[in-house]
Parts: C-alpha cells; sequence; structure tokens
C-alpha cells in the first residue's frame, strides 16, 4: 500500500502495518519488497513481521547507499566518503544476511522448501508422473489400434477364403488364435511391462 502525503516524500506501509516515510524513487522499491515477502511466505507472529520490517529497511539502506556508491554523491547531491559508505554496506549486508536466516527466508531455507519432501517437489513429481502414465497409455493405445487393424484383416482374408486357402495362407482358426497369443497380446503387454520396468519401479521405490 502505498499513500502520497507530499509533493516529495510518499508513507509505505511495511508488513507489520507500520509506515515508512521514503523518497518517491524509493517508494516503489519497499512497497514491491514488502509484497514479495508477504506474498511468498507466510509469517504467522507480530514478531515475525517486525523482523520483516527490518529485512526490507536493512534492503532499502542497502539499496540507497549502492546508488550513492555509483554516483559518488547522496540523493542531495553532497560528495560521500565512499570507504564509509562501504563499510555501512558490509555490515548491515552482514546483519542482513543474519536476520533473513533466523526468518528461514534465505537462500538456504528456499532451496531447502523446494525440495526433497517439500509440498512443491511432491507436486513437480506428480505431474512428471501424470505424463509418464499419459504418454504410456497413448502408445498402448497406438499400439491396440495397429494390432486391431492387423486382426481385422486377417479375419477379413479367412472370411474371404475356403479351407484349402487358409491353410496355404495361415489363416485357418488355429492360426488366428495362435497369432493372438504370440503377437497381440505379447506386444501389447510389452509396452505396459517396459514402462514398469523403466519408469514405474522408480516410483514404487519412492513410496
Amino acid at each position: 500500500m502505498v499513500d502520497v502525503t507530499f509533493a516529495d516524500e510518499v508513507t509505505v506501509i511495511l508488513p507489520s502495518g507500520a509506515p515508512f516515510h521514503a523518497a518517491p524513487h524509493e517508494a516503489e522499491f519497499v512497497a514491491e519488497l514488502s509484497r514479495k515477502y508477504t506474498t511468498e511466505f507466510a509469517f504467522q507472529s507480530s514478531s515475525d513481521l517486525s523482523d520483516l520490517d527490518r529485512v526490507i529497511l536493512f534492503e532499502t539502506l542497502i539499496h540507497r547507499w549502492g546508488r550513492w556508491l555509483a554516483r559518488r554523491v547522496d540523493d542531495t547531491g553532497l560528495p560521500i566518503d565512499e570507504r564509509t559508505v562501504g563499510e555501512r554496506i558490509g555490515s548491515t549486508s552482514s546483519e542482513l544476511r543474519q536476520l533473513k536466516k533466523l526468518l528461514g527466508i534465505d537462500k538456504v531455507a528456499r532451496e531447502k522448501a523446494k525440495g526433497e519432501g517439500s509440498v512443491p517437489h511432491y507436486l513437480a513429481n506428480l505431474l512428471e508422473r501424470a505424463k509418464a502414465f499419459g504418454i504410456n497409455r497413448e502408445r498402448q493405445l497406438d499400439k491396440a489400434l495397429e494390432l486391431a487393424n492387423q486382426l481385422s484383416s486377417l479375419v477379413t482374408l479367412y472370411r474371404n477364403c475356403n479351407d484349402d486357402e487358409r491353410r496355404n495362407l495361415h489363416v485357418t482358426q488355429a492360426d488366428l488364435i495362435d497369432w493372438v497369443e504370440t503377437v497381440f497380446v505379447p506386444e501389447f503387454e510389452a509396452i505396459d511391462a517396459h514402462f514398469r520396468t523403466h519408469a514405474q519401479k522408480f516410483w514404487v521405490r519412492d513410496l
């Protein structure tokens, strides 16, 4: 939430509800930090929100001092002591890292939240497995259509032939049954067997 109070000053409401008076060029930076942290993380206590306010203030100061170093002057246009400003950035950055670690919003905590056993990891695996299962079903359907067309052709040939022709062309009833048992069923089942052996076995291992 950003509320302009003066022509040259903007009041930004921090996550705890506390106001922060910022120059116009910093207000958007502060507001975006507040939005990002409160959207990506859930804070349960008022003390956590107060600590989050400090995180945002520290990041704003580092942003401000970094801009000063780049320009070699402060926001009023006066020259800065670059060494002193650099030291401020270093000490504040150190405090910021500790505070983020305390709140569980540092890089290590974020990576851990996305890692093994986390909800994002579970959902990503679930989506990947659903996709693999769908691909397997499509392969089964393709093979079933291919084999069904072959069987249909063999049955048509059987119907259009007399007994001698059926024996010569190997389309007797016994031949058809043998084809189903030795070709149709094995080729169709091979697809699912390959899926269970090369993909699904890893799913079972994860359970």
